[in-house]
């Protein structure tokens, strides 16, 4: 149940000034991790995202720093030890460029020329001469289109969230784009609304690299495998993502308050009432679910299959019937917000899949037959349009 992630990272400052920023995607989910941080000479910042982020891949670019450069190579060889392969890929300096990454994504936005020129100087303005943002002539994408004129309001919304990250952030998130066009897979940039900060202080603490290594949190102190870890002891996951959920709250534990109360709250009424028909009857819901979220990130950059597809509208079909049938149980036995809400709010939101799903034909999705995918045209016009 581990995830494939992608992670560019870039370095830069004055002086003694050491400023970091990372980037980490999620192809099949995705989910957009970043951060923009101080490091000193001994990168433990860096090695503290690398810990909780654990890439598959990283790359950086040729002028990446040299302590940078040891840190990142450092973490590839304890990796290795531990057999678990991590692709290391240095891109040309010039991906390293604010002026270019910035264009590269403002063509990706489908921002037109006069949308550049309605922004203000500050937002085009860089702290350093040759990081301007580049002219619309400039603005071109790596097959050397040029960027289109027109913009839609769901593509402004995304750029507007773009354009304001951190520009080294921005530089990141540039390359990375470079990098995943090479595999078709630069549409899982698309959604703005899967950026997250790697850490909102607001509401958890994150343990350093030291930490989560001198605690044995995901690895043993013996031979760095997982097992006789915490993660290995605690760990009861039915499901992948479930697995993976469980895995963020170790690595960053609450710190407020009344969120651990909630939590808390909930594995009491869990535990209470561990016998119960309703939770019986989830638990072996979960237990044959397939990784939903992986699912539902292929569906939405069209990356699956028409049998993924309809195995994915299944398993939310089955959910949302399973936790509707138990609601009423439920209810009458939880106190706990957090699994009330869940109850109440579940149903609903899959209340529309049932008959998106009864609409498909099971046969010609399992065997990939799109021109048989579902069972009445008439009910989706676009598809039959096309």
């Amino acid at each position: 149940g581990s995830a494939a992630t992608e992670l560019a990272a870039g370095d830069g400052g004055h002086g003694n000034s050491e400023q970091l920023a990372i980037v980490a995607i999620q192809p099949a989910t995705g989910d957009v991790v970043y951060s923009l941080f101080a490091d000193d000479t001994s990168r433990s910042q860096l090695l503290t995202h690398l810990a909780h982020v654990v890439p598959s891949e990283v790359i950086v670019p040729a002028d990446l720093r040299p302590a940078s450069r040891d840190a990142v190579h450092s973490y590839c060889s304890i990796r290795k030890s531990q057999g678990d392969l991590v692709r290391l890929e240095e891109v040309p300096a010039g991906w390293n460029d604010y002026g270019a990454s910035y264009g590269c994504l403002l063509d990706f936005h489908q921002i037109g020329a006069a949308s550049v020129h309605e922004m203000s100087e500050d937002e085009v303005d860089s702290s350093d001469d040759d990081d301007r943002d580049p002219s619309p002539d400039q603005s071109r994408d790596a097959s050397g289109d040029s960027m289109r004129s027109s913009q839609s309001p769901r593509s402004s919304k995304r750029w507007a969230v773009v354009k304001a990250l951190p520009k080294p952030v921005i530089v990141c998130l540039g390359l990375a784009l470079r990098h995943l066009k090479q595999f078709n897979l630069a549409a899982v940039l698309r959604d703005a609304g899967a950026f997250t900060p790697f850490t909102n202080t607001q509401r958890c603490m994150v343990l350093n690299e030291q930490s989560l290594r001198s605690l044995e949190i995901f690895s043993n102190g013996v031979d760095g495998g997982e097992r006789g870890s915490l993660l290995s002891v605690m760990i009861s996951a039915s499901t992948a993502f479930g697995r993976r959920l469980f895995r963020q709250w170790l690595a960053k534990p609450l710190i407020q308050r009344r969120a651990i109360s909630a939590r808390h709250d909930a594995v009491g009424d869990l535990s209470a009432h561990f016998k119960s028909p309703c939770l019986k009857q989830c638990r072996a819901l979960l237990s044959h679910l397939p990784d939903i979220e992986r699912g539902l990130g292929s569906v939405m950059h069209k990356k699956c299959s028409t049998g993924d597809f309809y195995g994915t509208l299944q398993a939310l079909m089955l959910a949302g019937r399973e936790m509707g049938a138990a609601q009423d149980e439920a209810l009458s036995l939880f106190q706990s917000s957090l699994l009330r809400e869940a109850f109440n709010e579940i149903p609903v939101l899959l209340s529309g899949v049932p008959a998106f799903f009864d609409s498909m034909d099971a046969k010609a999705a399992k065997s990939g037959d799109k021109t048989a995918l579902f069972n009445d045209l008439s009910k989706f016009p676009q598809v039959a349009a096309t």
